[in-house]
């Protein structure tokens, strides 16, 4: 199970709030037993990186629909968009084009492709 690594609002009054640094408040039911205050702000700050990652994944995987089609659904589904960018970052890597990692549109069949 995964732990939400997610900010709360100050002015929560029903969760159990804790500020872990200025502006920086977190459901303390959400943090796992064991863990320190920095290693979960740690934690946090790999969020931005993740998301920036997967930012284009709703747009051109069409992966913003997810959330309708079922748990089982959307992992299997996210699973295999990460295995096609693992793919495209590894021809990547062997073309020698290390430009084309992260680019939605790398290694893509266009229609509008005219061969001679």
């Amino acid at each position: 199970m995964g732990v939400p690594v997610i900010r709360a609002r100050k002015n929560l009054k029903i969760h159990p709030i804790k500020q872990l640094k200025k502006d920086f408040f977190f459901n303390t039911d959400f943090i796992p037993e064991g863990w320190s205050d920095e290693l979960f702000l740690k934690v946090y700050s790999f969020r931005p990186m993740i998301e920036q990652g997967n930012s284009y994944n709703n747009t051109f995987y069409n992966a913003f629909r997810m959330n309708t089609r079922g748990r089982e659904a959307a992992i299997r589904n996210r699973s295999l968009i990460y295995i096609l960018e693992l793919l495209k970052a590894l021809t990547s890597y062997k073309l020698g084009r290390p430009d084309l990692i992260m680019v939605p549109t790398a290694f893509e069949n266009s229609r509008n492709l005219k061969f001679k």
